[in-house]
């Protein structure tokens, strides 16, 4: 069942907006990830991903999507310096058409609905998911490992992940009675936006 968002629609709204505006924190990740793998046509890497995109949602036989997947994917790896494996592009692919979408979603001239502030709120540990699998597939085959640590990408979504874990054990304890005290209390602990360890816990607990 949907979650209603009522009571902050605007916070939210103004805080995804940030989230996922041209020069967060998200969009710099992905770019610098770009640069690690040596790609240099920021056109046609916008192209390649978008394509990736568009034919794994296009219905087709398989033999078609497997043909037309092939030529992408070989388009994008010929621009590459790092010659990756087919699924670390689609991750690629997935995390960055994901966060095009929701940088359309808050910046467009109608309000958000709640599906879209739903999908926004998965959508932030998925990108980071898929930014991981590519990160982990380039440390599996090269020795980059502390050039990929000072990027950030890869570490900032292991380091989210045990901030969850904290923040969840100290909630199931009973420590707090709101989600708004909870994440003042560990947002100067980790350095978060509050309305980050809000959303956390909504995601979690909130259910019907």
């Amino acid at each position: 069942m949907t979650i209603e968002y009522d009571e902050f629609d605007y916070e939210l709204s103004r805080y995804f907006r940030e989230t996922y505006k041209s020069d967060s924190r998200i969009a710099n990740d992905i770019l610098n990830l770009v640069d690690l793998i040596g790609i240099q046509d920021i056109q046609l890497f916008h192209e390649c991903m978008t394509n990736i995109y568009e034919n794994k949602i296009t219905p087709q036989v398989v033999s078609i999507f497997e043909k037309n997947e092939n030529e992408i994917i070989e388009k994008i790896r010929d621009a590459s310096k790092i010659k990756m494996e087919d699924y670390a592009y689609i991750s690629l692919s997935d995390a960055y058409t994901t966060y095009q979408v929701c940088s359309y979603i808050f910046n467009k001239e109608t309000p958000p609905t709640n599906e879209d502030i739903g999908f926004a709120m998965d959508s932030f540990d998925r990108i980071y998911k898929d930014i991981g699998i590519v990160y982990s597939h380039i440390v599996s085959d090269l020795n980059v490992f502390n050039k990929i640590q000072s990027l950030g990408g890869r570490t900032r979504a292991k380091k989210y992940d045990t901030y969850k874990s904290e923040i969840f054990r100290e909630w199931e304890k009973g420590a707090f009675h709101s989600y708004s005290r909870c994440a003042r209390d560990f947002s100067s602990k980790f350095d978060l936006n509050p309305k980050t360890i809000e959303l956390w816990l909504s995601k979690k607990y909130s259910k019907s």
